[in-house]
């Protein structure tokens, strides 16, 4: 058995910066109790976590020393042995409140009995507000609260768990939660309600770690005390580590090792009081104290300057090779003397140039050997505020360790890896088990049009005489809302006589009930009129009159909320919808068109998900009588009488392809998806199945609601809704997302390509573009970003009136491969290497940077002034990656997540949606089954194929 040591330096810092965002934590006081609040300016448009201020630079410093903790800094460390309860006894403790007794057993139930009289919750508090379990039960992190008994009027719970008032109730089915609280007031306890009778009822309360419920147990627990003089320090390295943290973490520390007996020192202490210094030819600082005493070119903590490894240029102190002790400190009025002053207080952990070991105590040795762990389950902790590192060696119980070991290998064997990838995963063969790699692609989305579109809607001829109300949207296409008062109803009428005569195509809408349709109104040179819509039309030069018009066409008039793309295009056939754009190819710089970029607000979410889709985002709430009572497992109770049709709302449609709802119980509790504009599902009881058929950008507030019909009664009634991807339904259970948040400073980019790529999308799409590779730890840049180009003369390029300008880009000038050809996009031109020697409008990128030409524009301050807002992504061939490191924060989330046993969805919050690959360890049995399935129908196809040529045989022989 050892005890190893770690320490924690606090660091921090605040820069200026023009931009400035406040945040901070608002209270409603309802006692006198105090309040702690954390308030934070800081630079940019994101709260950062909350931090001292450090005169706006990184501490420890000497200006803002930071204080470095130490585990066993007061001259010992108490470990702790328990068993699987972690309840701790209150033995023979009795307490009455409000008429109901608690009375807690040697074994640690609780006999409970008599009526709450009283006005509020007779509680019994098993834990109350005890720092040391908090933090041990948050360093567990999954937690099992068991042991009530169901339909007794009492309540097991954890209050707080997460530091949001937030409660985990056990009614007797148990529960598992996440405790994270490690600062705030919490409690674990037994409730009995107002007015509510328990007639002499035991509990036996079971908190264990894990995420099921074991058997109960009493509390047990066993303590041995070190003694640890100097602390137990340590100093966290990238390699060459003693101790690794579950966080994946090395670090060089202290160590005491009871098996051989030793207390093993690898961490020395220096302070500076009246240190002498001297200064170097290269302004740095040394001193000849402890010298020869560290680790030569080691790294050290100190109070008063940051680490080498920090990657700061100054306030930085290490051991040189030579032995020394060195820092770096940049001040106008740093002077030897200034030094001394500054430092005379600071104090600095280093490593040794040599490990010294000395004998532990005999006590120690035997209370060692006292220990015994306990069967089947045993919790080691230390008794400290910052926890060292702790490494067991055990015996198994011998039939538990087999059978633990059979199950692994064949039940959930983590022997084969699988990749999925994609925009939206869905794998349902998935083990339970960490993942084995995710990366995350950019995109670049762009809508570009052909110029076909002649027809721009305009708001001066949107009319509301008819009961109807258009809104035009951003992409050309008229919202309709409202109930028509007639047939024929108009919501936008225009006169287009003076379009040239010519054939054309009008399209856009229906004239089924609820929608609406674009229609042209021609009347003729002999007075007769033609009334045409999703048809070839023609104009004539003699026709007297042209109307387009979006109409209700239905004689059923009901209520419309409906999306229309009118479209209007030269020629006999009809040409794809797209918005007007100058009736030229866009974008162009009349008419540009945004790119859309993953993680363009500066970061996106990747979310792992179970099978349920629905992430419990949703909060208790009484609507029109019915009163929804979410609780802990994502279920709605509803209690109460519909007054009006009664929609509780459950969650936006998350981004997935085909899908299954199920959840409702009839046609009066059903449980209902529409997209608010013209379509709609219901399941009623048997589940419906959604077919991938929605633009989520265009229908945005497509939702899932609970809907409970006008004038129906529920009592107590569960409703529990399920959306799984696929075509049929899977079995309810609890939403189980993961969230990873990924920092994109400057989104996540990707260009289309032919060839090249370094992801293809589902579709077949490859795509050159940026990646984040959280198994490598890594941020790779393919793409570079231009804002707001200058572009100047560069030789001669006229053609027909415009001029061929040169914006000059370092990233490919200070490269040896100017000539090489790149690619990219822009939101006012499109890509084409005809802009060369043709007068059109387009972009190119080779001879180290962007060449550009608008048509017809041969002015240089014109030229400049059209694309003065313009942005470009462009990569070229040959570019070299650009690898950084991922945050910390952002890898440790990563190494926490896992697949879900046996089906995982994974998804972004983005729009566009970004690119994923996820290697994770299938789980053996389910992954057998499916490749028996594949087997089986690829030998029913084949099997197929062979009759089918049999019988084309007999039939040409005949």
């Amino acid at each position: 058995m050892q005890t190893l040591g770690n320490s924690a330096l606090k660091t921090g810092a605040i820069t200026s910066e023009t931009e400035i965002q406040i945040t901070g934590v608002a209270y409603t006081y309802t006692d006198s109790s105090p309040k702690t609040i954390y308030p934070m300016i800081n630079a940019g448009s994101k709260a950062l976590p909350w931090e001292p201020y450090t005169g706006e630079k990184p501490s420890p410093s000497p200006e803002y020393p930071q204080e470095i903790e130490i585990p066993g800094s007061d001259k010992e460390i108490r470990v702790e042995l328990k068993a699987a309860n972690l309840i701790p006894l209150n033995e023979n403790e009795e307490k009455t409140q409000y008429g109901v007794t608690f009375k807690q057993n040697a074994d640690g139930s609780v006999t409970i009995n008599g009526q709450n009289t009283g006005e509020a919750n007779s509680v019994y508090n098993l834990i109350t507000n005890d720092a040391l379990l908090a933090r041990q039960f948050a360093k567990i992190g999954t937690l099992y609260l068991s042991g009530n008994k169901a339909g007794t009027n009492v309540t097991l719970q954890c209050w707080n768990y997460d530091g949001n008032n937030s409660a985990v109730k056990d009614n007797g089915e148990g529960i598992s939660f996440v405790f994270t609280n490690v600062t705030a007031p919490y409690n674990i306890a037994l409730v009995v309600p107002t007015n509510e009778i328990v007639d002499n009822v035991t509990i036996n309360p079971m908190l264990n770690a894990g995420t099921t419920a074991l058997p109960w147990a009493p509390y047990k627990d066993q303590s041995l005390t070190l003694s640890t003089p100097n602390g137990l320090p340590g100093i966290p390295v990238k390699s060459g580590g003693n101790y690794t943290d579950e966080d994946g973490q090395q670090w060089v520390c202290d160590e005491i090792d009871f098996v051989r007996g030793k207390y093993i020192q690898r961490i020395g202490k220096t302070n500076f009081v009246e240190t002498s210094w001297i200064r170097n030819n290269s302004g740095q600082y040394y001193t000849n104290k402890d010298f020869d005493k560290y680790k030569i070119d080691s790294l050290v903590i100190c109070s008063h300057m940051l680490g080498k490894d920090t990657g700061a240029s100054e306030n930085t102190m290490f051991v040189n090779n030579n032995g020394n002790i060195r820092l770096n400190y940049k001040n106008t009025t740093d002077t030897i003397e200034y030094i001394a002053d500054i430092m005379n207080d600071a104090v600095m952990y280093g490593i040794l140039a040599e490990p010294i070991e000395t004998d532990l105590s005999p006590e120690e040795i035997a209370a060692y050997r006292a220990l015994k762990l306990y069967n089947p389950v045993v919790n080691v902790f230390t008794a400290e505020s910052l926890m060292p590192g702790i490494e067991v060696d055990y015996v198994p119980e011998t039939e538990q360790y087999i059978e633990k070991s059979i199950n692994e290998n064949t039940q959930k064997a983590p022997a084969i890896v699988e990749k999925a990838s994609g925009e939206m995963l869905n794998v349902t063969d998935s083990s339970d088990l960490g993942l084995k790699g995710l990366k995350v692609f950019g995109k670049g989305e762009q809508a570009k049009t052909t110029g076909a579109q002649l027809f721009q809607p305009k708001k001066e001829n949107l009319t509301t005489n008819d009961g109807l109300t258009g809104v035009i949207n951003s992409d050309g296409s008229v919202t309709v809302t409202g109930t028509p008062t007639k047939r024929y109803a108009q919501a936008y009428f225009e006169n287009v006589s003076s379009f040239p005569e010519g054939k054309y195509f009008i399209s856009g809408g229906s004239h089924e009930v609820s929608t609406l349709t674009f229609q042209v109104d021609i009347t003729r040179q002999d007075d007769t009129i033609e009334y045409l819509r999703n048809t070839a039309i023609e104009f004539k030069a003699d026709d007297k009159l042209r109307r387009v018009m979006i109409k209700y066409d239905s004689p059923d008039l009901q209520k419309t909320n409906y999306t229309i793309y009118p479209m209007l295009n030269v020629g006999e056939t009809q040409a794809p919808y797209e918005p007007y754009a100058g009736n030229q190819p866009s974008p162009n710089p009349d008419y540009p068109q945004e790119i859309k970029i993953p993680g363009s607000d500066g970061s996106l979410e990747v979310r792992v998900f179970g099978a349920q889709l629905i992430a419990k985002t949703y909060a208790s709430a009484t609507i029109n009588g019915i009163t929804y009572t979410v609780n802990d497992d994502g279920s709605v109770t509803a209690n109460g009488k519909a007054t009006s049709n009664s929609f509780f709302l459950l969650s936006m449609l998350p981004k997935a392809n085909d899908v299954f709802l199920s959840g409702g119980k009839s046609e009066s509790i059903s449980i209902v998806y529409t997209n608010m504009v013209n379509k709609g599902y219901k399941d009623v009881g048997n589940g419906i199945y959604i077919p991938n058929q929605f633009d989520y950008e265009k229908y945005s507030n497509s939702r899932i609601q609970i809907q409970i019909t006008e004038g129906t009664t529920v009592t107590n009634e569960i409703i529990r809704p399920m959306l799984n991807a696929g075509s049929t339904a899977l079995p309810w259970e609890p939403c189980k997302l993961q969230p990873l948040t990924l920092s994109t400073p400057n989104g996540l980019p990707g260009i289309p390509v032919d060839s090249g790529g370094n992801y293809t999308d589902e579709k077949g799409q490859q795509w050159i573009c940026d990646e984040a590779d959280f198994e490598r730890g890594k941020y790779i840049q393919r793409v570079i970003k231009k804002e707001n180009p200058v572009f100047a003369k560069n030789g001669d390029y006229a053609v027909e009136g415009s001029e061929l300008y040169f914006c000059s880009i370092p990233e490919i000038s200070e490269t040896k491969e100017m000539a090489l050809p790149g690619t990219g996009i822009s939101t006012y031109m499109q890509y084409t290497n005809t802009v060369l020697n043709r007068n059109e409008t387009g972009f190119y990128i080779s001879y180290g940077g962007i060449w550009a030409r608008i048509k017809d524009v041969g002015d240089l301050d014109a030229f400049n002034a059209k694309l003065q807002d313009a942005v470009f992504y462009f990569t070229y061939k040959g570019i070299p990656e650009t690898e950084t490191d991922l945050l910390e924060k952002q890898l440790k989330a990563y190494r926490a997540l896992h697949t879900n046993y046996p089906t995982t969805n994974v998804s972004t919050d983005s729009t566009p949606q970004a690119g994923l690959e996820m290697e994770y360890v299938a789980d053996t049995k389910s992954y057998i089954d499916k490749k028996f399935e594949e087997l089986q129908k690829a030998l029913v196809n084949t099997n197929t194929q062979v009759l089918n040529k049999v019988i084309m045989e007999d039939i040409e022989h005949v």
